[in-house]
């Protein structure tokens, strides 16, 4: 300040508080945390410059416990960033809702459940057989923890090891009979050894614990599009997405059931609905150009296709799905060009010879 001056330096310290309340929302790429975060910084910025000497600390304290509390309940649960790592499988969707892929504090976790939720990371970055190491490290230590049977079950059944993910959800049980994902796990289990009626009872068991499992109402439409219930397998499915309008999977096979049966507008709504979901699924802008052509929107319908073609490149099956689409057009000349880069683009030979017969149609 001496060699400043005091109102440069207040100026400085001001600008300083300013910027760093904006960090928040930068970082976190959470633009709603960005008004409490000017707000705050505008309010920092004037006690600075105004306020007496002895009342700015306690002043700047203040207002930074009412900026947490503000970005907490309007910002940290919308973050991208925390999005990503909470939701990045469904099954960590309802492992967290169920308490069993809660992360501890690393100086409140045991080190069973510091195990645990190493091999959570594990398991979500696909290495499963360093997360059952893991697992099974928190089991010898605390053999009684039933949130390392359930993680355990689930990575067995990532690997196709189904009796031992059997095994794994019943011990679970047996040291918490009212563990909603040890019954799920168990119903997928069963489900996965093709016994129906098992699959069935587990998973409702599941329900019955969680009402608000989607992950368990989506397994029961699994299970019923497996023995063909379709109207069952629609009822599961209208519930999963009611529970979580975020389940890009039910949404889909929404969107196919409704592509089946004629009901062009109600796939696009599934099919949007799909792309805004949580986990990307592939094809969704082949499937939004086919309701289109079928409502007779052939410009939404090129539009899709050439997204598609953006997303995969080097795929030969939207660039022949968009040449037939100029062809009907009348667009000759443009659907030959893309039946050209069909051609060169796939390696299947029954495909090469309909292509090189389509393409022929519109030459001769």
């Amino acid at each position: 300040m001496t060699v400043l001056g005091e109102g440069r330096a207040r100026a400085l310290a001001g600008i300083a508080l300013l910027v760093a309340a904006l960090l928040p929302a930068l970082l976190l790429r959470t633009p709603v945390l960005a008004v409490p975060g000017v707000v705050g910084g505008i309010a920092a910025l004037l006690l600075v410059l105004r306020g007496q000497p002895n009342r700015v600390p306690g002043g700047l304290v203040a207002l930074a416990l009412i900026l947490v509390a503000v970005g907490f309940a309007t910002g940290v649960t919308d973050s991208t960033f925390l999005r990503q790592q909470l939701a990045s499988t469904s099954f960590a969707d309802a492992a967290r809702r169920g308490g069993s892929f809660e992360f501890m504090q690393k100086t409140d976790a045991t080190e069973e459940q510091g195990l645990v939720n190493e091999g959570i990371l594990l398991f979500r970055s696909g290495d499963m057989e360093g997360a059952i190491e893991l697992f099974r490290r928190a089991i010898e230590i605390n053999p009684e923890y039933v949130h390392a049977y359930v993680s355990l079950g689930s990575a067995q059944l990532r690997i196709e090891q189904y009796e031992a993910a059997e095994r794994s959800f019943r011990r679970a049980i047996e040291f918490d009979d009212e563990n909603a994902l040890a019954y799920l796990g168990l119903g997928q289990t069963y489900k996965l050894f093709g016994s129906t009626d098992e699959a069935i009872r587990y998973v409702e068991r599941a329900l019955e614990l969680d009402p608000e499992s989607a992950d368990a109402t989506f397994t029961l439409a699994l299970i019923y599009a497996d023995e063909s219930e379709h109207e069952k397998e629609f009822e599961a499915l209208t519930r999963t997405v009611g529970i979580d309008p975020r389940h890009s999977q039910a949404f889909s096979r929404l969107a196919d059931i409704f592509l089946a049966n004629d009901m062009y507008a109600e796939a696009v709504r599934a099919l949007d609905a799909t792309a805004a979901g949580r986990t990307p699924v592939e094809h969704i802008h082949t499937r939004l150009a086919q309701a289109y052509y079928s409502m007779g929107d052939l410009k939404r319908a090129e539009s899709e296709l050439r997204r598609e073609i953006s997303l995969r490149p080097r795929t030969a099956s939207p660039r022949a799905n968009l040449a037939r689409l100029l062809a009907e057009a009348g667009r000759t000349k443009e659907a030959v060009s893309e039946w050209t880069v069909a051609i060169d683009l796939t390696t299947d030979r029954r495909l090469r010879s309909l292509f090189e017969a389509e393409l022929a149609k519109l030459t001769d």
